[in-house]
């Protein structure tokens, strides 16, 4: 059966890392579920605005979850800073109605300086929960233990959500409902971390662990200060998907990757919706911290959106450098320096 599509979706890849400040163009790869166009604009060095038009216009619609992704061959890597809607009003100054959502997004260098950086970012929503797991995603609103507020959560279950601050820059998120009662051979599902409302410094995040053979779904975060990769507090942004895409389209990848010479994909995580098998390849030498993962679904990777997201608790970051139908999925690894590093990950792909 078809996974349902959210309320809106949309997502761009930003093939352009600099441009003149204050002009927009439509990236390449763009694609907006309401019609309309998406738009990207420069706001001055590794600060963009990306518009979605006629996405999330309902006025009393879930403001939904944005990712980026750096995309390239440098070590750059971005965050989001907020999400906005623009609106239309009746001279009141009160809106009338929503006319598309606003992504503010900063690019950095590894040691947290402001860098121009091609990227691909998405944005999803969804309204009224099915009863059924597989799709959740919140932005954090505190840096403590809290639940989100209202409209910048969502869980397909219908229960709600929790995020527990354990330390320094790391946190647990319970989604309740999306785990248990699996057959052991079921895949696990697929999660995406993006560090959000960052503070001017850049501070990244990453996923720690994923815990959903039982219920709740407990997904591990860490969060790292820039340079020196210290734990540091951080908002960020959270999507689980279960046999979907991040956006919860049905053409969909995702993988997650050992990071290891000896590298092999892991069925438990890995789903394509084309079938298998996917297959990751490691770099090595001056290869170190690249990685090639091809999947059934590549012959579709002339389009599409892909974000990845590193795996453990030692601050490395991970991006995407290109994907196409001939190679797959290039990611590029990094220690919290920016140095090439083998790493482990989480891929994605939505079509």
């Amino acid at each position: 059966m078809p996974v349902p599509v959210p309320h809106d979706y949309g997502y761009v890849h930003a093939d352009r890392a600099s441009w003149p400040e204050g002009w927009d163009y439509t990236p390449r790869r763009s694609v907006n579920s309401s019609g309309g166009e998406n738009e990207a604009v420069r706001v001055g060095t590794g600060e963009y605005w990306v518009f979605m038009e006629g996405l999330g216009t309902a006025l009393d619609s879930n403001r939904g979850v944005a990712h980026v992704t750096a995309h390239g061959a440098s070590n750059a890597y971005c965050t989001i800073r907020y999400t906005s809607r623009s609106w239309a009003g009746d001279g009141t100054g009160e809106p009338t109605a929503w006319t598309g959502v606003w992504l503010s997004l900063r690019c950095y260098k590894p040691d947290g300086a402001p860098t121009d950086a091609e990227f691909t970012a998405s944005w999803a929503n969804a309204e009224v929960a099915d009863g059924r797991s597989g799709f959740a995603y919140l932005t954090t609103s505190q840096l403590n233990s809290h639940v989100p507020y209202e409209g910048y959560w969502y869980n397909s279950s219908g229960y709600g959500v929790k995020v527990s601050r354990v330390a320094t820059g790391r946190y647990e998120v319970q989604l309740p409902g999306q785990g248990g009662g699996f057959d052991p051979g079921a895949q696990l599902g697929h999660v995406q971390v993006t560090a959000a409302h960052a503070a001017v410094d850049g501070r990244r995040c990453m996923v720690g662990s994923i815990r959903s053979a039982f219920d709740p779904v407990v997904v591990e975060v860490n969060c790292h200060a820039p340079d020196s990769g210290s734990p540091a507090d951080s908002l960020f942004a959270l999507t689980y998907v279960r046999k979907a895409s991040l956006v919860r389209t049905d053409l969909a990848a995702y993988t997650r990757a050992q990071g290891r010479d000896d590298e092999h994909t892991d069925p438990q995580w890995t789903w394509d919706a084309l079938g298998e098998p996917t297959s990751v390849t490691t770099g090595t030498g001056s290869d170190e911290g690249r990685y090639w993962v091809k999947t059934p679904m590549m012959e579709r990777f002339d389009k599409g959106n892909v974000q990845v997201t590193a795996l453990g608790s030692d601050a490395r970051f991970c991006k995407v450098a290109k994907w196409s139908p001939d190679t797959g999925i290039e990611v590029r690894c990094f220690d919290h320096k920016g140095n090439p590093a083998q790493t482990p990950f989480l891929a994605s792909y939505a079509e």
